[in-house]
């Protein structure tokens, strides 16, 4: 599993939002024009700390959520701040309000002591990271499909073209070789079915 971390957003500035959501759209391309399947990105968690979005958080993450739906490319929501059972639950409705459609998952990736003395222990990594590989699976990841169908496209193209050159040379040999039966004075009938041929080669390459 590979983690990129993004660029994030200038809180104070809601121009910052299509700055941030350019630069994730042109990386994840990016890695899809490299043709490596290792390289693309699979899944995009959207990290959060809060028990609600600030402005430009939560546009920006409705953005993502527009252009990668989940039949494409997954975004899920991580509260990563999971120390208070009444903070999650915060956290789960306010989602909800938005009318977001994302995964949640809650998680506390340290073990943290409270003021009381009792831990909070970590929890919720191993759900994340099984959420995570589930959904990648599971969507009909267009990063993956474009991705091989434009080098499958490359290799027909090239073989199309190859047999088109055998089919071409093809033609003029038999050309060729019916001038010389011409200069030969052959007989009618052989000439016939030389251009009844020849003409059959040429519907071959109009049928490509």
């Amino acid at each position: 599993m590979r983690l990129i971390d993004s660029k994030g957003i200038e809180k104070e500035n809601s121009g910052g939002v299509d700055p941030t959501f350019e630069s994730i759209k042109n990386f994840i391309n990016s890695q899809l024009e490299t043709n490596d399947p290792d390289k693309f990105i699979h899944c995009i968690w959207y990290c959060w700390t809060m028990t609600r979005f600030e402005e430009v958080e939560i546009n920006l993450l409705k953005k993502l959520s527009q252009q990668y739906t989940l039949d494409k490319l997954p975004v899920i929501i991580v509260y990563t701040n999971a120390i208070s059972p009444d903070d999650v639950e915060k956290a789960k409705e306010y989602i909800k309000s938005q009318n977001l459609k994302n995964d949640f998952i809650d998680i506390l990736a340290v073990e943290k002591k409270m003021y009381s003395g009792e831990p909070v222990r970590a929890h919720g990594l191993d759900k994340l990271i099984e959420l995570s590989i589930k959904s990648a699976m599971s969507a009909v990841n267009s990063s993956c499909y474009e991705g091989l169908l434009r080098e499958l496209g490359k290799n027909v193209e090239e073989e199309l073209n190859i047999l088109m050159n055998k089919i071409k040379e093809k033609v003029n040999k038999e050309i060729e070789d019916m001038v010389l039966e011409m200069d030969k004075e052959s007989n009618i009938e052989d000439l016939k079915l030389k251009l009844i041929k020849i003409f059959l080669i040429f519907f071959i390459i109009l049928f490509f």
